[in-house]
Order: C-alpha cells, then sequence, then structure tokens
C-alpha cells in the first residue's frame, strides 16, 4: 500500500513579489539568446512585456467586476 504525502500550499507560496518578477525576468534575460535585433512588428520585447502585462491585468479585473456583480446580484434575489 502506497502512503500518499500532503502537501499544502498556500496564495504566499505562489505569488512573486514585485522584486521576485524584477529578478526572475534579469535571470531570464541572462539566459535566453535572442538572435534578432530587430523588433517584432515594430514593437520591441520590453513593449510586449508591458502589453502582456497590462493586457494580464485587465483580464483579471474583468473576472473580478464579473464577480462582483454576481456576488450583488445574488444577495438581492435573496432579499
Amino acid at each position: 500500500m502506497m502512503s500518499s504525502i500532503k502537501v499544502k500550499i498556500t496564495m504566499k507560496d505562489i505569488i512573486l513579489t514585485p522584486e521576485q518578477v524584477t529578478q526572475v525576468r534579469q535571470e531570464f534575460k541572462t539566459n535566453a539568446h535572442v538572435e534578432t535585433k530587430e523588433p517584432f512588428l515594430g514593437v520591441t520585447p520590453d513593449q510586449l512585456d508591458y502589453i502582456a502585462g497590462v493586457g494580464f491585468s485587465l483580464v483579471i479585473g474583468m473576472l473580478m467586476l464579473a464577480l462582483s456583480f454576481e456576488c450583488i446580484r445574488s444577495l438581492i434575489r435573496k432579499s
């Protein structure tokens, strides 16, 4: 019979601090070998990072907004 090991992972273990994100990006830039010097479709890698961050933030914001509307709707229906 196999014994199972349970590991508790909290959100604190998953979420990176801004300093950790900066460190990961710096490590990636030093380890990644980019062969092209020209921007992709006129967008530099730093601009792509920024666009991806803004897009991700917008998606998370929309999800939070939808969740809050659902909470309000359920509270209204209960009363």
